[in-house]
């Protein structure tokens, strides 16, 4: 004959069976809380990107009509500080130039975007930008445009003889960031030819 289990053998068992349960129902309770408030920030994250890459791209429009004109820029270095290996700076803005205007870099120079020390960025003037383009941002983006000299407007022109009048034509790389406290930061860059 087999004996039968007494009720009081198993009698402490459903409450540590229930106890276990809790703790690991508590578990993945706290897990995805943790999940939910790793996506918010992600998403708060990406928003706050979109919207510094908006004013970027509403800055670039913004000047570009008003960056194709030469004459607003620094002169020149001597051609022989841009062929030789050293870091000579060009000028940007005034007295020889408009705010945010720069001459046309050295190549041995680190890039002026890249450099921490560069003076030169410049608030997009709000006269420049339409009504209501940047909605609620609390900074206007800056920016500073390079005078890039001539270079052909089509392939293997300049190797043309004679040279087609049209064949050179002026360029002009723009660069502009927008960064706020505590927000995300962004920077664009384009390059125009009139």
């Amino acid at each position: 004959m087999k004996a039968r289990p007494s009720i009081h053998n198993s009698r402490g068992a459903a409450l540590v069976v229930s106890l276990i349960l809790l703790v690991i129902v508590t578990i993945m309770g706290v897990a995805s809380m943790r999940g939910v408030t790793m996506q918010e920030r992600m998403s708060s994250n990406m928003f706050d990107r979109s919207l510094a890459f908006q004013a970027d791209e509403a800055g670039l429009r913004a000047i570009e009509p008003n960056i194709r004109n030469s004459a607003d820029y620094p002169p020149d270095l001597a051609e022989s500080e841009y062929i030789d290996n050293n870091c000579d700076v060009a000028a940007c803005g005034p007295p020889n130039g408009l705010a945010g205007f720069c001459a046309r870099p050295d190549p041995m120079c680190t890039d002026r975007w890249m450099d921490a020390g560069f003076a030169g960025w410049t608030n997009v003037p709000a006269a420049w930008l339409p009504a209501g383009t940047l909605g609620d941002l609390a900074n206007l983006p800056q920016f500073f445009t390079e005078y890039m000299g001539q270079a052909p407007n089509w392939f293997s022109c300049e190797q043309q003889v004679p040279m087609h009048p049209n064949c050179m034509g002026e360029r002009f790389r723009a660069t502009i960031r927008s960064q706020a406290t505590d927000r995300a930061s962004t920077m664009l860059q384009a390059t125009f030819a009139p």
